[in-house]
This record gives C-alpha cells, sequence and structure tokens, in this order.
C-alpha cells in the first residue's frame, strides 16, 4: 500500500522537485554530499537530524528522491509495530490491534512517509520513546533508561519540542513508583543519556558560530511568526517577512539587524523575535488570549491544514490517499472517550503526558497538520481503548451504551464543525504550490497553466497573479507578464516583491524611466526590501548614473544581507567614479564573500590588469581559466596580461 503511494506521488510535480521546507531539506542533504555544507560558518537554523538522514540516503541512492520515502515508510512500519507493543502493555491486544488499524487506515501517516519531511521520522522517534520508556520502567538497572534518554535526544534533534516532555518523564516515574526519591536516577540517567546526542550539536553551534546555540536557532522566529497582529494559528506568515521560503529566511536576519543598525548573533536574531512574539501577547492580551485558546481548538480540530501545501493535493494523484478512510474527525472523539475510560490506568498517564506537553508547544508556536503527527500515539493508543469500550458497552447492550455513544457524536459535532475557526480552504494555494515547483524545472507553460487555475479558484490572490507573471516573463511575454505583476501590485499595495519584479520586467522590455519610477514605488513601500535597492543600482549603474548606484548599494549592504556579487558591483561602479582604494576594498570582500561566482574573481582581476598589477592579476586569471574553462572572457584576460597590455589613460 505504502509502496502504491509513492508510485502514484511520481505524477505529482513536486515529487523530485521539492519546494518551501521539504525544498530545504532536499538543498541541504545535497549541500552535504558536494562537501559545501549550506549551513558552514553558523548554527543550526533548524535541527539537524533530517538533512543528515537525507543526505545519507541519497549517498546509498545516488541522489534519487525514491529511496528516502520507501525508508520512511519501512520507519512507518516499524513505527506501528512498536505502537502495537504499546498498545498491548497498556491496554491489551484488542485495543493494540484497533490502534494499529486505525494508523493504518489514518491517511496523513501514509501521505507524510512520502514527503522529504521531517514528520515520518519524528513520529517514529516519539513512539519509539514511548516504548523505550515502558521498557525501562519495568526492566532492571541502568541501560534500559540510558536507551530512553538517547531516544529522547534524537527526538530533540529532529524536533527540539519533545525536550518539554522531560520534566513529565520525571513526573511519571514518580507517580509509578509512587515515590519522587526512586525517580530521580532515572531521570539523571535519561537526561545524561539525551545530552549526549545533543552535545555534539551544542558543541558544533559553538565552534562555527561562536555563542552557545542549543541545537538550532529558528526558535524565536517560529514564535512570533505564531504570535503577532492578526495571526490565524496555523500559518507560518507575517507581516513585512516574505512568503517564499528563502526571501522569509533573509528577512528574519535582516530586519532585526537593521532595527539594531549592526550585525547580531543568530541567538540575539532568535531572542528579538521572541522578545516581539511575546510583546504582542502582552500589549494584546484580549486578543492573544483568543489567538491561544483558537490554537488550543485546532490541535482537536478535523481541519487538516498545512502551511506549505494543501494536503488534499495528494488525492490527485494517490489512489491510496483517496481510498483511505479514517480522519482526524474520527480519532479524536474516539480518544478523549478511551482517555476518560483509561484515567484509572496509571500507567498510561505516560501517554496523556506527552500528548499534554507535545501539544502545548504546538498552542506556543503555530497548528498544523504535520505538527500533529507527534500526537498520534497517544491519539491511535486512546482512539483504539475507546473503540473497543464502545464496542463492548453496545454489544453487551449495558445502559451506558447509548451515553456513550452521545457522548462520542457531540465531540464529533465539535471537533468536525469549523464555527468560522478555519472556513474552506483555498484550493489556490495547492495550485500554486505545483506551479512554482514547475518554475524551478523550467517548465514554464505548465506552470504558467498552474497559475492561471489558481487564479480561477481565487481571483484576489495576489501571489498566483505575481507568480504567472515570474512564468510568463521567462516565456520571453514581458507585456503580460508586467500586467500580471501591476494586477498583483493592485491587490496588495504593501506587495515589494511585485513592484520588484515589475521593474525587473520593464526594464527588460527597455521601459527604464518607469522601471526607476517603480522602483521608487517599491522603496516607498518596504525600504528594507534588498532586491529593490540592489536591482535599481545595477539599473543606474548600467545608465551610467554611479553615484547614485553607489547610494543604493550600500544601503543593500546596511540591511544586514551578505552578498559578494553587491560588493563587487560597488566595487565595480566606484571604480568608474576613479575611487580606486575604495574599489579594490570592495572587489577583494566580494571576491572573498562569494568566491564559486565566476564574476566576482573576473571583476577583480580586470581591475587589477587595468592598473597595470599584471604580477597580480595573473595568478587570478589562471585560476580562473582553470575553474570555468568554458568562459572566454579569461583567456581575453590572458592575451591582454601576456602582451605586455597597458591602459589607454597610462599610455
Amino acid at each position: 500500500m505504502k509502496l502504491v503511494h509513492i508510485a502514484d506521488m511520481r505524477e505529482s510535480p513536486i515529487y523530485a522537485h521539492p519546494v518551501m521546507d521539504a525544498g530545504y531539506h532536499d538543498q541541504w542533504a545535497r549541500s552535504l554530499l558536494a562537501g559545501a555544507p549550506m549551513t558552514d560558518g553558523q548554527p543550526y537554523f533548524r535541527a539537524p537530524l533530517y538533512p543528515y538522514w537525507l543526505a545519507a540516503l541519497y549517498k546509498v541512492s545516488g541522489g534519487n528522491h525514491t529511496l528516502p520515502r520507501i525508508a520512511q515508510a519501512i520507519l512507518g512500519i516499524a513505527s506501528l509495530f512498536l505502537l502495537h507493543a504499546i498498545g498491548r502493555r497498556l491496554f491489551g491486544a484488542t485495543t493494540a490491534i484497533l490502534a494499529v488499524v486505525l494508523g493504518v487506515l489514518y491517511p496523513l501517516l501514509t501521505y507524510f512517509e512520502g514527503e522529504l519531511l521531517i514528520t515520518s521520522v519524528a513520529f517514529f522517534l516519539n513512539v519509539l520513546l514511548l516504548w523505550a520508556l515502558l521498557r525501562a520502567e519495568r526492566a532492571q538497572g541502568a541501560p534500559p533508561w540510558i536507551l530512553a534518554g538517547l531516544v529522547l535526544g534524537a527526538a530533540a534533534i529532529a524536533r527540539p519540542n519533545v525536550l518539554l516532555f522531560s520534566p513529565l518523564i520525571v513526573l511519571w516515574i514518580a507517580l509509578e513508583r509512587r515515590s519522587v526519591r526512586a525517580a530521580i536516577m532515572p531521570g539523571i540517567l535519561v537526561a545524561l543519556a539525551s545530552l549526549l546526542v545533543i552535545l555534539p550539536v551544542t558543541i558544533r553551534n559553538a565552534r562555527v558560530g561562536g555563542e552557545a546555540v542549543f541545537i538550532s536557532w529558528q526558535g524565536g522566529i517560529n514564535f512570533y511568526l505564531g504570535n503577532h497582529v492578526g495571526a490565524d494559528g496555523w500559518s507560518a506568515t507575517a507581516p513585512g517577512i516574505r512568503k517564499d521560503w528563502w526571501g522569509g529566511y533573509e528577512d528574519t536576519q535582516m530586519i532585526p539587524q537593521r532595527e539594531a543598525r549592526r550585525r547580531m548573533t543568530y541567538g540575539e536574531i532568535s531572542d528579538y523575535w521572541f522578545a516581539r512574539g511575546l510583546a504582542f501577547l502582552r500589549d494584546n492580551p484580549a486578543e492573544g488570549a483568543a489567538l491561544l485558546a483558537k490554537k488550543t481548538y485546532l490541535v482537536f480540530s478535523a481541519q487538516e491544514l498545512s502551511n506549505n501545501l494543501i494536503l488534499s493535493f495528494s488525492g490527485r494523484y494517490s489512489r491510496v490517499f483517496r481510498s483511505l478512510p479514517v480522519t482526524y474527525g474520527m480519532l479524536i472523539p474516539l480518544a478523549l472517550f478511551g482517555f476518560w475510560c483509561a484515567r484509572r490506568n496509571r500507567t498510561a498517564r505516560l501517554l496523556s503526558f506527552h500528548f499534554a506537553a507535545y501539544a502545548f508547544t504546538l498552542i506556543l508556536f503555530f497548528v498544523c497538520s504535520r505538527f500533529r503527527i507527534p500526537l498520534l500515539p497517544a491519539v491511535l493508543l486512546f482512539a483504539g481503548e475507546g473503540l473497543r469500550v464502545l464496542a463492548g458497552r453496545v454489544r453487551e447492550r449495558k445502559a451506558g451504551a447509548l451515553v456513550s455513544v452521545a457522548w462520542i457524536a457531540a465531540l464529533f459535532a465539535a471537533v468536525n464543525i469549523d464555527f468560522g475557526v478555519v472556513g474552506p480552504l483555498n484550493l489556490a494555494y495547492g495550485l500554486e504550490g505545483e506551479g512554482l515547483s514547475l518554475l524551478q524545472q523550467e517548465r514554464y507553460e505548465e506552470a504558467a497553466d498552474r497559475f492561471r487555475a489558481a487564479i480561477a479558484e481565487d481571483p484576489n490572490s495576489r501571489n498566483a497573479h505575481h507568480d504567472l507573471g515570474i512564468a510568463l516573463r521567462s516565456l520571453g511575454r514581458g507585456e503580460e507578464a508586467a500586467a500580471a505583476f501591476e494586477k498583483s501590485i493592485t491587490l496588495d499595495r504593501t506587495n515589494a516583491e511585485a513592484y520588484n519584479n515589475l521593474a525587473l520586467t520593464l526594464s527588460s522590455l527597455g521601459r527604464n524611466e518607469e522601471a526607476l519610477r517603480v522602483y521608487e514605488q517599491g522603496i516607498a513601500v518596504d525600504s528594507r526590501h534588498p532586491g529593490l535597492r540592489v536591482n535599481r543600482a545595477q539599473l543606474l549603474q548600467n545608465e551610467g548614473r554611479l553615484e547614485d548606484a553607489v547610494t543604493d548599494y550600500r544601503a543593500f549592504i546596511a540591511s544586514g544581507v551578505t552578498d559578494g556579487r553587491v560588493h563587487t558591483n560597488l566595487g565595480l561602479a566606484l571604480a568608474g567614479l576613479e575611487r580606486h582604494d575604495e574599489a579594490e576594498r570592495e572587489l577583494r570582500l566580494g571576491r572573498g564573500l562569494a568566491p564559486d561566482v565566476p564574476n566576482t574573481t573576473h571583476a577583480l582581476a580586470r581591475f587589477l590588469l587595468d592598473r597595470g598589477r599584471r604580477d597580480e592579476a595573473a595568478p587570478l586569471i589562471a585560476e580562473g581559466g582553470k575553474r570555468w574553462p568554458g568562459d572566454p572572457r579569461w583567456e581575453v584576460l590572458r592575451s591582454e596580461a601576456e602582451s605586455g597590455y597597458v591602459p589607454a589613460d597610462d599610455m
């Protein structure tokens, strides 16, 4: 069944060209394989376990996208075996089997096994952790507790949320043993063993970043994304932060550094966003309380929400996804009923504690389906127990059977009726995701068709109009692209990226004065947007307005984004103004920051040769010719250097 799902999903444009978080994991894993990790020189932004797992599987498969999905399906099967073992231990064989059947029939487990996301690995590690803790409590000696701690550490470097469960582990042991003192040593063993896994990550972060970042530094921005004016409780977006992955990543660093007017460490950046989120909750108590209540409801709601894609789109490709009948809205009422029925089962408190701790972390941040998956061990097991008890009462025609059915029906209504909390899902979002993947694959006509379909679903989607403009411009249909960008701006006058792309398109059509006006309008909307500044600077530079170009380049650099190409362009503009010392400084900095970009090396070599410094230029020319042999510019420079080239103003 799982293999059929994987095979069917190969038809999706996103399968081999993932976008958003899956795309980030894919890029990170491939950078590890290439020996040039994109996290070099900085603490981990995200917990690192999954990209390293993905890189290992890519190494075995030669970079094939299918093996990781098969491996995750195998982990999914292993998770169900562990779930069965836990169910037998806590409730008996019938409940264990029912929990596994419910898990098999719940399509989201199979779906996430087929995605390049941490979700299925995190589910496995959380089930394994619960199994290891139950085993340790029954076994004798230290090794089982050490094993449980090692699993906790692995789960933490997959998703750090699980660390909030740690103190509840000690509480559970104390309740099981009816002694706080008896829980101390197991708690210490679990903590120390978990640190054996986590501390190498912490030490690595300190070594490369020069600061103490325990696992990753994304906690602050995630807290803010879940707690700001207008937050909906599930989307990872906020006003002033671009919605595309890399644009948003840059903005999270640029905004606090621009405000502070200095470079900030990654830990300081995270602290800045934590402070912003806390300030919102402090200054808007009514809205904050309503938002936290909404997120609490979303933990239990039947709605399957995603902040990346529309999950139901999987059904367009996968026969398995379409056929599996169990929904989260079925599981939760049964689980709540089962929880009540098992309330006197002391050992089963472990499930309740795990659910409560993990759910609390979701409420603090934001709630969507993939983040709810680690809640499923408790949900499936309590649902299995609830189903067993209900079936027994109905079969035996006990008086309480009707009351039980009524309670479950009421709970079913409570979690399946939306009450206006979420509203209808916007299918345009899923079409846009597929369109973005097709853009990455340079399948521009198909991408344009997806964006047009998204516009048909939601004519007011600024993103669909904007991305249609990108596809049309890539097809060489500049006038149509400009119209699409203009429509995006009409729908949202604060859409700085649309101003940027409209100006670029107008410039490509030779309408430079119009382009400059659009850049000016965009900068007035969002002076922090880096692309507006640097692209206007390039246009000004091409028109010979070098002083204005220098001003814009310096404004871009001051925004906090580090880009060697911009320093190189600034150096060229300064050279044109005959400010040679400043020019050389920027050209050398540009090459140092972007040594793999041929233009940064070429510009510095050209500058040195034009200054008559052939001995300094020669090694750069030789390096460029060797690294980029297909580029004829290196042969031109080599010929000039060997012929004793003398700049015209030196003759």
